[in-house]
């Protein structure tokens, strides 16, 4: 089955998404669209009768060919639906509702073997809070502990989501796109109607400077027909300096749309029009303390750098373009998930058990042949090696954890020992100021309000006293002491640990955890926001 699979390549969920500069989007889209047909192809021939065109095989087929259709009609007919970006939204649609169904098409074996794959996309597009993600780690982790298969309907409505979650991004960036082609059609259209104007009546906008006793023009000593578009033409390039600082502020990694490239050309029309309307106002006297300009060269070198002026204006909106780019592309993530620290830890103590229970072993088993010198003993030594291997993995494992159900509380107070109201999950703290984050945890329910409070529940042996380890981390803030290990009666006992906060003299947003251990092995994860503003 396996190579039957690795035969054919497997539909990959985020090629659609490349490095600009190396492939057109066309060339990518054909690339996934064959992908996914040669998928197809393996799902059928690993089917039972090998029928493909029934249920959702002639769906996804289906899909496929309207989104090749589209890429292929791309030059032609469709050529402002690819500057906007509508051409590659139509392919995206299609070519995810054609992966859904394959995935309802594929096998048990082959939809195991793209599990690590979806899980990449989910974690990628969909936020830690999000219940689509949170039911889809609740099955990962089933699958790690249990070793059950991956429930089929959870991962592939996360998939859905994530792929949504993506289309709406890009939707995002169409949107702002539509809004700036506006904005240069309009800018556009002025600064030729300006000209236009000028060209036909010099005198609407006279540009003649007059100072000690002569009289300086854009063109000649007496208003010219061509004033105005010089004024704009030194404008233009003025703006144009500031074109490829635009582009590089995009870092060339977004080739999902033109944006970027609108973004630069607007600079043009509205350089234009400021070196118009700086010229305007210096003539006009609004400008205390400029004008008597007695020189041609001095009339183009301000309407060059009012030109350049225009960087007041798309300055910002480069920026802004630039985050919903970034956004669309690869959107931030603030947490890691708990299942992921719970894998890397498991990784890391299976490597130290297979490492260390290996050498170990493989020392005994070499000094009790030394020692004992016989061939009839070797046997005895491989087991004597097997045991000692055996202990070594059991002592990595350390002690099994000590069930207990109980509840979490996090809460904020001052100095002075008063506690900080707050709305659930977020609170506003001063700038500057120490507090103390207390952590308690306890097997009954506590009665008061606070900034989090979650319930717990750790399975494991009986007992009666269960020791954990309590760990806050918070992005920017330093709280101390950085860890503090309790023990709780696992019937009605309580803890409480406190923890000195100190927050920054500027203002922001600080994501914050508190991680609870017990024997080293993450038991719960606490999240909260912690915001630092003057308006506390």
């Amino acid at each position: 089955m396996r190579e039957s699979i690795e035969k054919v390549p497997s539909p990959t969920l985020g090629d659609f998404v490349e490095s600009a500069g190396t492939r057109s989007w066309r060339r990518s889209a054909r690339t996934r669209i064959t992908a996914l047909r040669n998928f197809s192809t393996a799902i059928s021939a690993e089917s039972a009768g090998g029928k493909s065109g029934t249920g959702p095989l002639s769906v996804a087929l289906d899909h496929l060919d309207k989104a090749m259709r589209k890429v292929e009609s791309h030059y032609g007919r469709s050529w402002s639906r690819a500057f906007t970006g509508r051409s590659r939204e139509y392919v995206m649609v299609h070519t995810d509702a054609a992966e859904i169904a394959l995935l309802y098409a594929a096998g048990n074996e082959q939809f195991e073997f793209l599990a690590p794959e979806i899980t990449c996309r989910v974690r990628k597009e969909l936020s830690p809070s999000d219940p689509r993600r949170e039911a889809f780690n609740k099955i990962l982790n089933e699958r790690r502990i249990q070793k059950r298969p991956i429930d089929r309907e959870i991962a592939i409505a996360a998939l859905h989501a994530a792929n949504g979650e993506r289309l709406r991004r890009y939707g995002s960036v169409r949107r702002l796109h539509r809004l700036l082609l506006g904005v240069l059609l309009f800018a556009t259209l002025s600064a030729c109607t300006i000209a236009l104007l000028g060209a036909l009546n010099p005198s609407i906008l006279d540009f003649c400077f007059a100072s000690e006793g002569r009289t300086a023009c854009p063109i000649s000593t007496t208003p010219r027909a061509g004033d105005i578009a010089v004024v704009e033409i030194a404008g233009i390039a003025g703006a144009v300096l500031f074109v490829p600082l635009s582009l590089r502020g995009f870092h060339g990694t977004v080739p999902v749309s033109m944006l970027p490239v609108t973004c630069a050309a607007l600079k043009i029309p509205v350089g234009a029009l400021c070196a118009v309307l700086g010229l305007t106002l210096m003539s006009a006297g609004f400008i205390p303390g400029f004008g008597g300009l007695d020189e041609r060269v001095q009339i183009i070198a301000w309407a060059a750098v009012f030109g350049c002026s225009q960087q007041f204006l798309t300055g910002n909106l480069d920026k802004q373009a630039q985050r919903i780019l970034e956004e669309a592309v690869e959107p931030s993530v603030l947490f890691q998930e708990a299942d992921q620290w719970s894998d890397i830890l498991d990784q890391r103590l299976r490597d130290a058990e297979a490492t260390l229970s290996e050498s170990v072993g493989g020392v005994v088993q070499d000094r009790i042949s030394w020692n004992l010198r016989g061939p009839a003993l070797v046997g005895l030594a491989g087991s004597i090696a097997t045991v000692v291997g055996a202990s070594v993995q059991r002592s990595l494992h350390g002690p099994e954890n000590i069930a207990f159900s109980g509840f979490i509380q996090v809460t904020v107070h001052k100095l002075d020992g008063s506690r900080m109201e707050a709305s659930p999950g977020a609170m506003t703290l001063e700038p500057d100021t120490d507090y103390t984050l207390r952590v308690r945890l306890s097997a009954e329910e506590p009665q008061n309000s606070i900034l989090r409070f979650e319930s717990v529940s750790v399975a494991g042996k009986s007992g009666q006293v269960a020791r954990f380890a309590v760990v806050p981390e918070i992005e920017g803030l330093i709280s101390e002491p950085s860890r503090i290990e309790v023990q709780i009666q696992t019937e009605q006992g309580a803890a409480v640990c406190d923890f000195q906060v100190h927050t920054p003299p500027h203002s922001g947003d600080h994501p914050a955890w508190v991680a609870i251990y017990q024997h080293t092995r993450l038991v719960h994860v606490v999240r909260f926001n912690l915001t630092v503003g003057a308006e506390a």
